[in-house]
């Protein structure tokens, strides 16, 4: 599954073609974050919002991203997400 330069790619050629949809730019953010690329993650999942996509759905995926991320990576994620905001993200908290 994790063919992450790939799905990278196509994300990108996905945002040329189609620069108004906000599809693309969650596909890119997700491959971002889920790479460890946090910054550029949050770039693309902003420029999606920006695009018609809401911060519910872009908090929705970020909660998936989190839960199935291995021990270590859901660390360094929790760091990050608490790290933008830490009342929006106190979910990582939970146990």
């Amino acid at each position: 599954m994790e063919k992450w330069d790939e799905a990278l790619n196509f994300g990108m050629q996905a945002h040329e073609l189609t620069p108004q949809d906000f599809r693309p730019c969650t596909l890119v953010g997700a491959v971002y974050i889920e790479t460890g690329h946090y910054d550029l993650g949050q770039t693309w999942y902003n420029k999606a919002v920006e695009r018609g996509y809401s911060e519910k759905s872009v908090d929705d995926e970020l909660r998936g991203i989190f839960m199935r991320a291995e021990k270590s990576k859901k660390q360094a994620l929790r760091v990050y997400l608490l790290s933008v905001d830490p009342d929006r993200y106190s979910w990582t908290n939970k146990k």
